[in-house]
């Protein structure tokens, strides 16, 4: 998938693309076309708002506030873990519950997960099943904000071996590329 795309592409550049002679009618005999290669996909960078599931992507993180703001009208709120301040509660926020990375160090494509309670005034999230929204065994690292903590399982539905709760988590570590569901509180 994305990451063996990757992969390929990486070797490939270390040791140089392979050539071969072209047969097409047009070419010229003797004329050397490099091989095509397959390229990685694109990272994609998205906020999902939890409550309405409305989506919205940007081609980097650095644009999607704006994009967020110009969509909905909503200004997306990063409050750190802790006691949210009353200047930061507003109709007009949305908070982000949990932000998660399909590589390790929090690289990669993200996900921003938004909601309009934050969990440290009783708000809860979750996703029962990330294949729902291409994120099944994906996530290689997470950030926790609004007061949430995250919580992996390896199967839908809440079932089978769980990795959490925890507030940020850099490198999965044997939990790479391995929930299959997701929950925030």
């Amino acid at each position: 998938m994305r990451r063996r795309a990757g992969i390929r592409a990486s070797i490939a550049a270390v040791f140089g693309a392979a050539m071969l002679i072209a047969s097409a009618p047009g070419a010229g005999a003797g004329t050397i076309q490099p091989e095509a290669t397959e390229s990685p996909e694109p990272e994609q960078h998205c906020v999902q708002n939890l409550d309405t599931g409305s989506l919205v992507c940007a081609a980097s993180d650095d644009a999607l506030g704006g994009l967020v703001y110009d969509e909905t009208g909503k200004v997306l709120i990063y409050q750190p873990n802790g006691t949210l301040s009353r200047a930061t509660v507003s109709p007009a926020a949305t908070y982000v519950i949990g932000v998660i990375y399909s590589y390790p160090n929090y690289g990669g494509s993200t996900r921003v997960l938004t909601g309009s309670t934050p969990c440290s005034s009783g708000g809860a999230y979750n996703y029962r099943d990330l294949s729902l929204i291409g994120w099944n065994n994906d996530i290689d690292s997470f950030k926790s904000y609004a007061g949430c903590m995250t919580k992996l399982w390896d199967a839908t539905n809440f079932a089978g071996n769980a990795y959490g709760y925890y507030t940020n988590i850099a490198d999965a570590g044997s939990w790479r590329n391995r929930a299959s569901s997701i929950r925030w509180q």
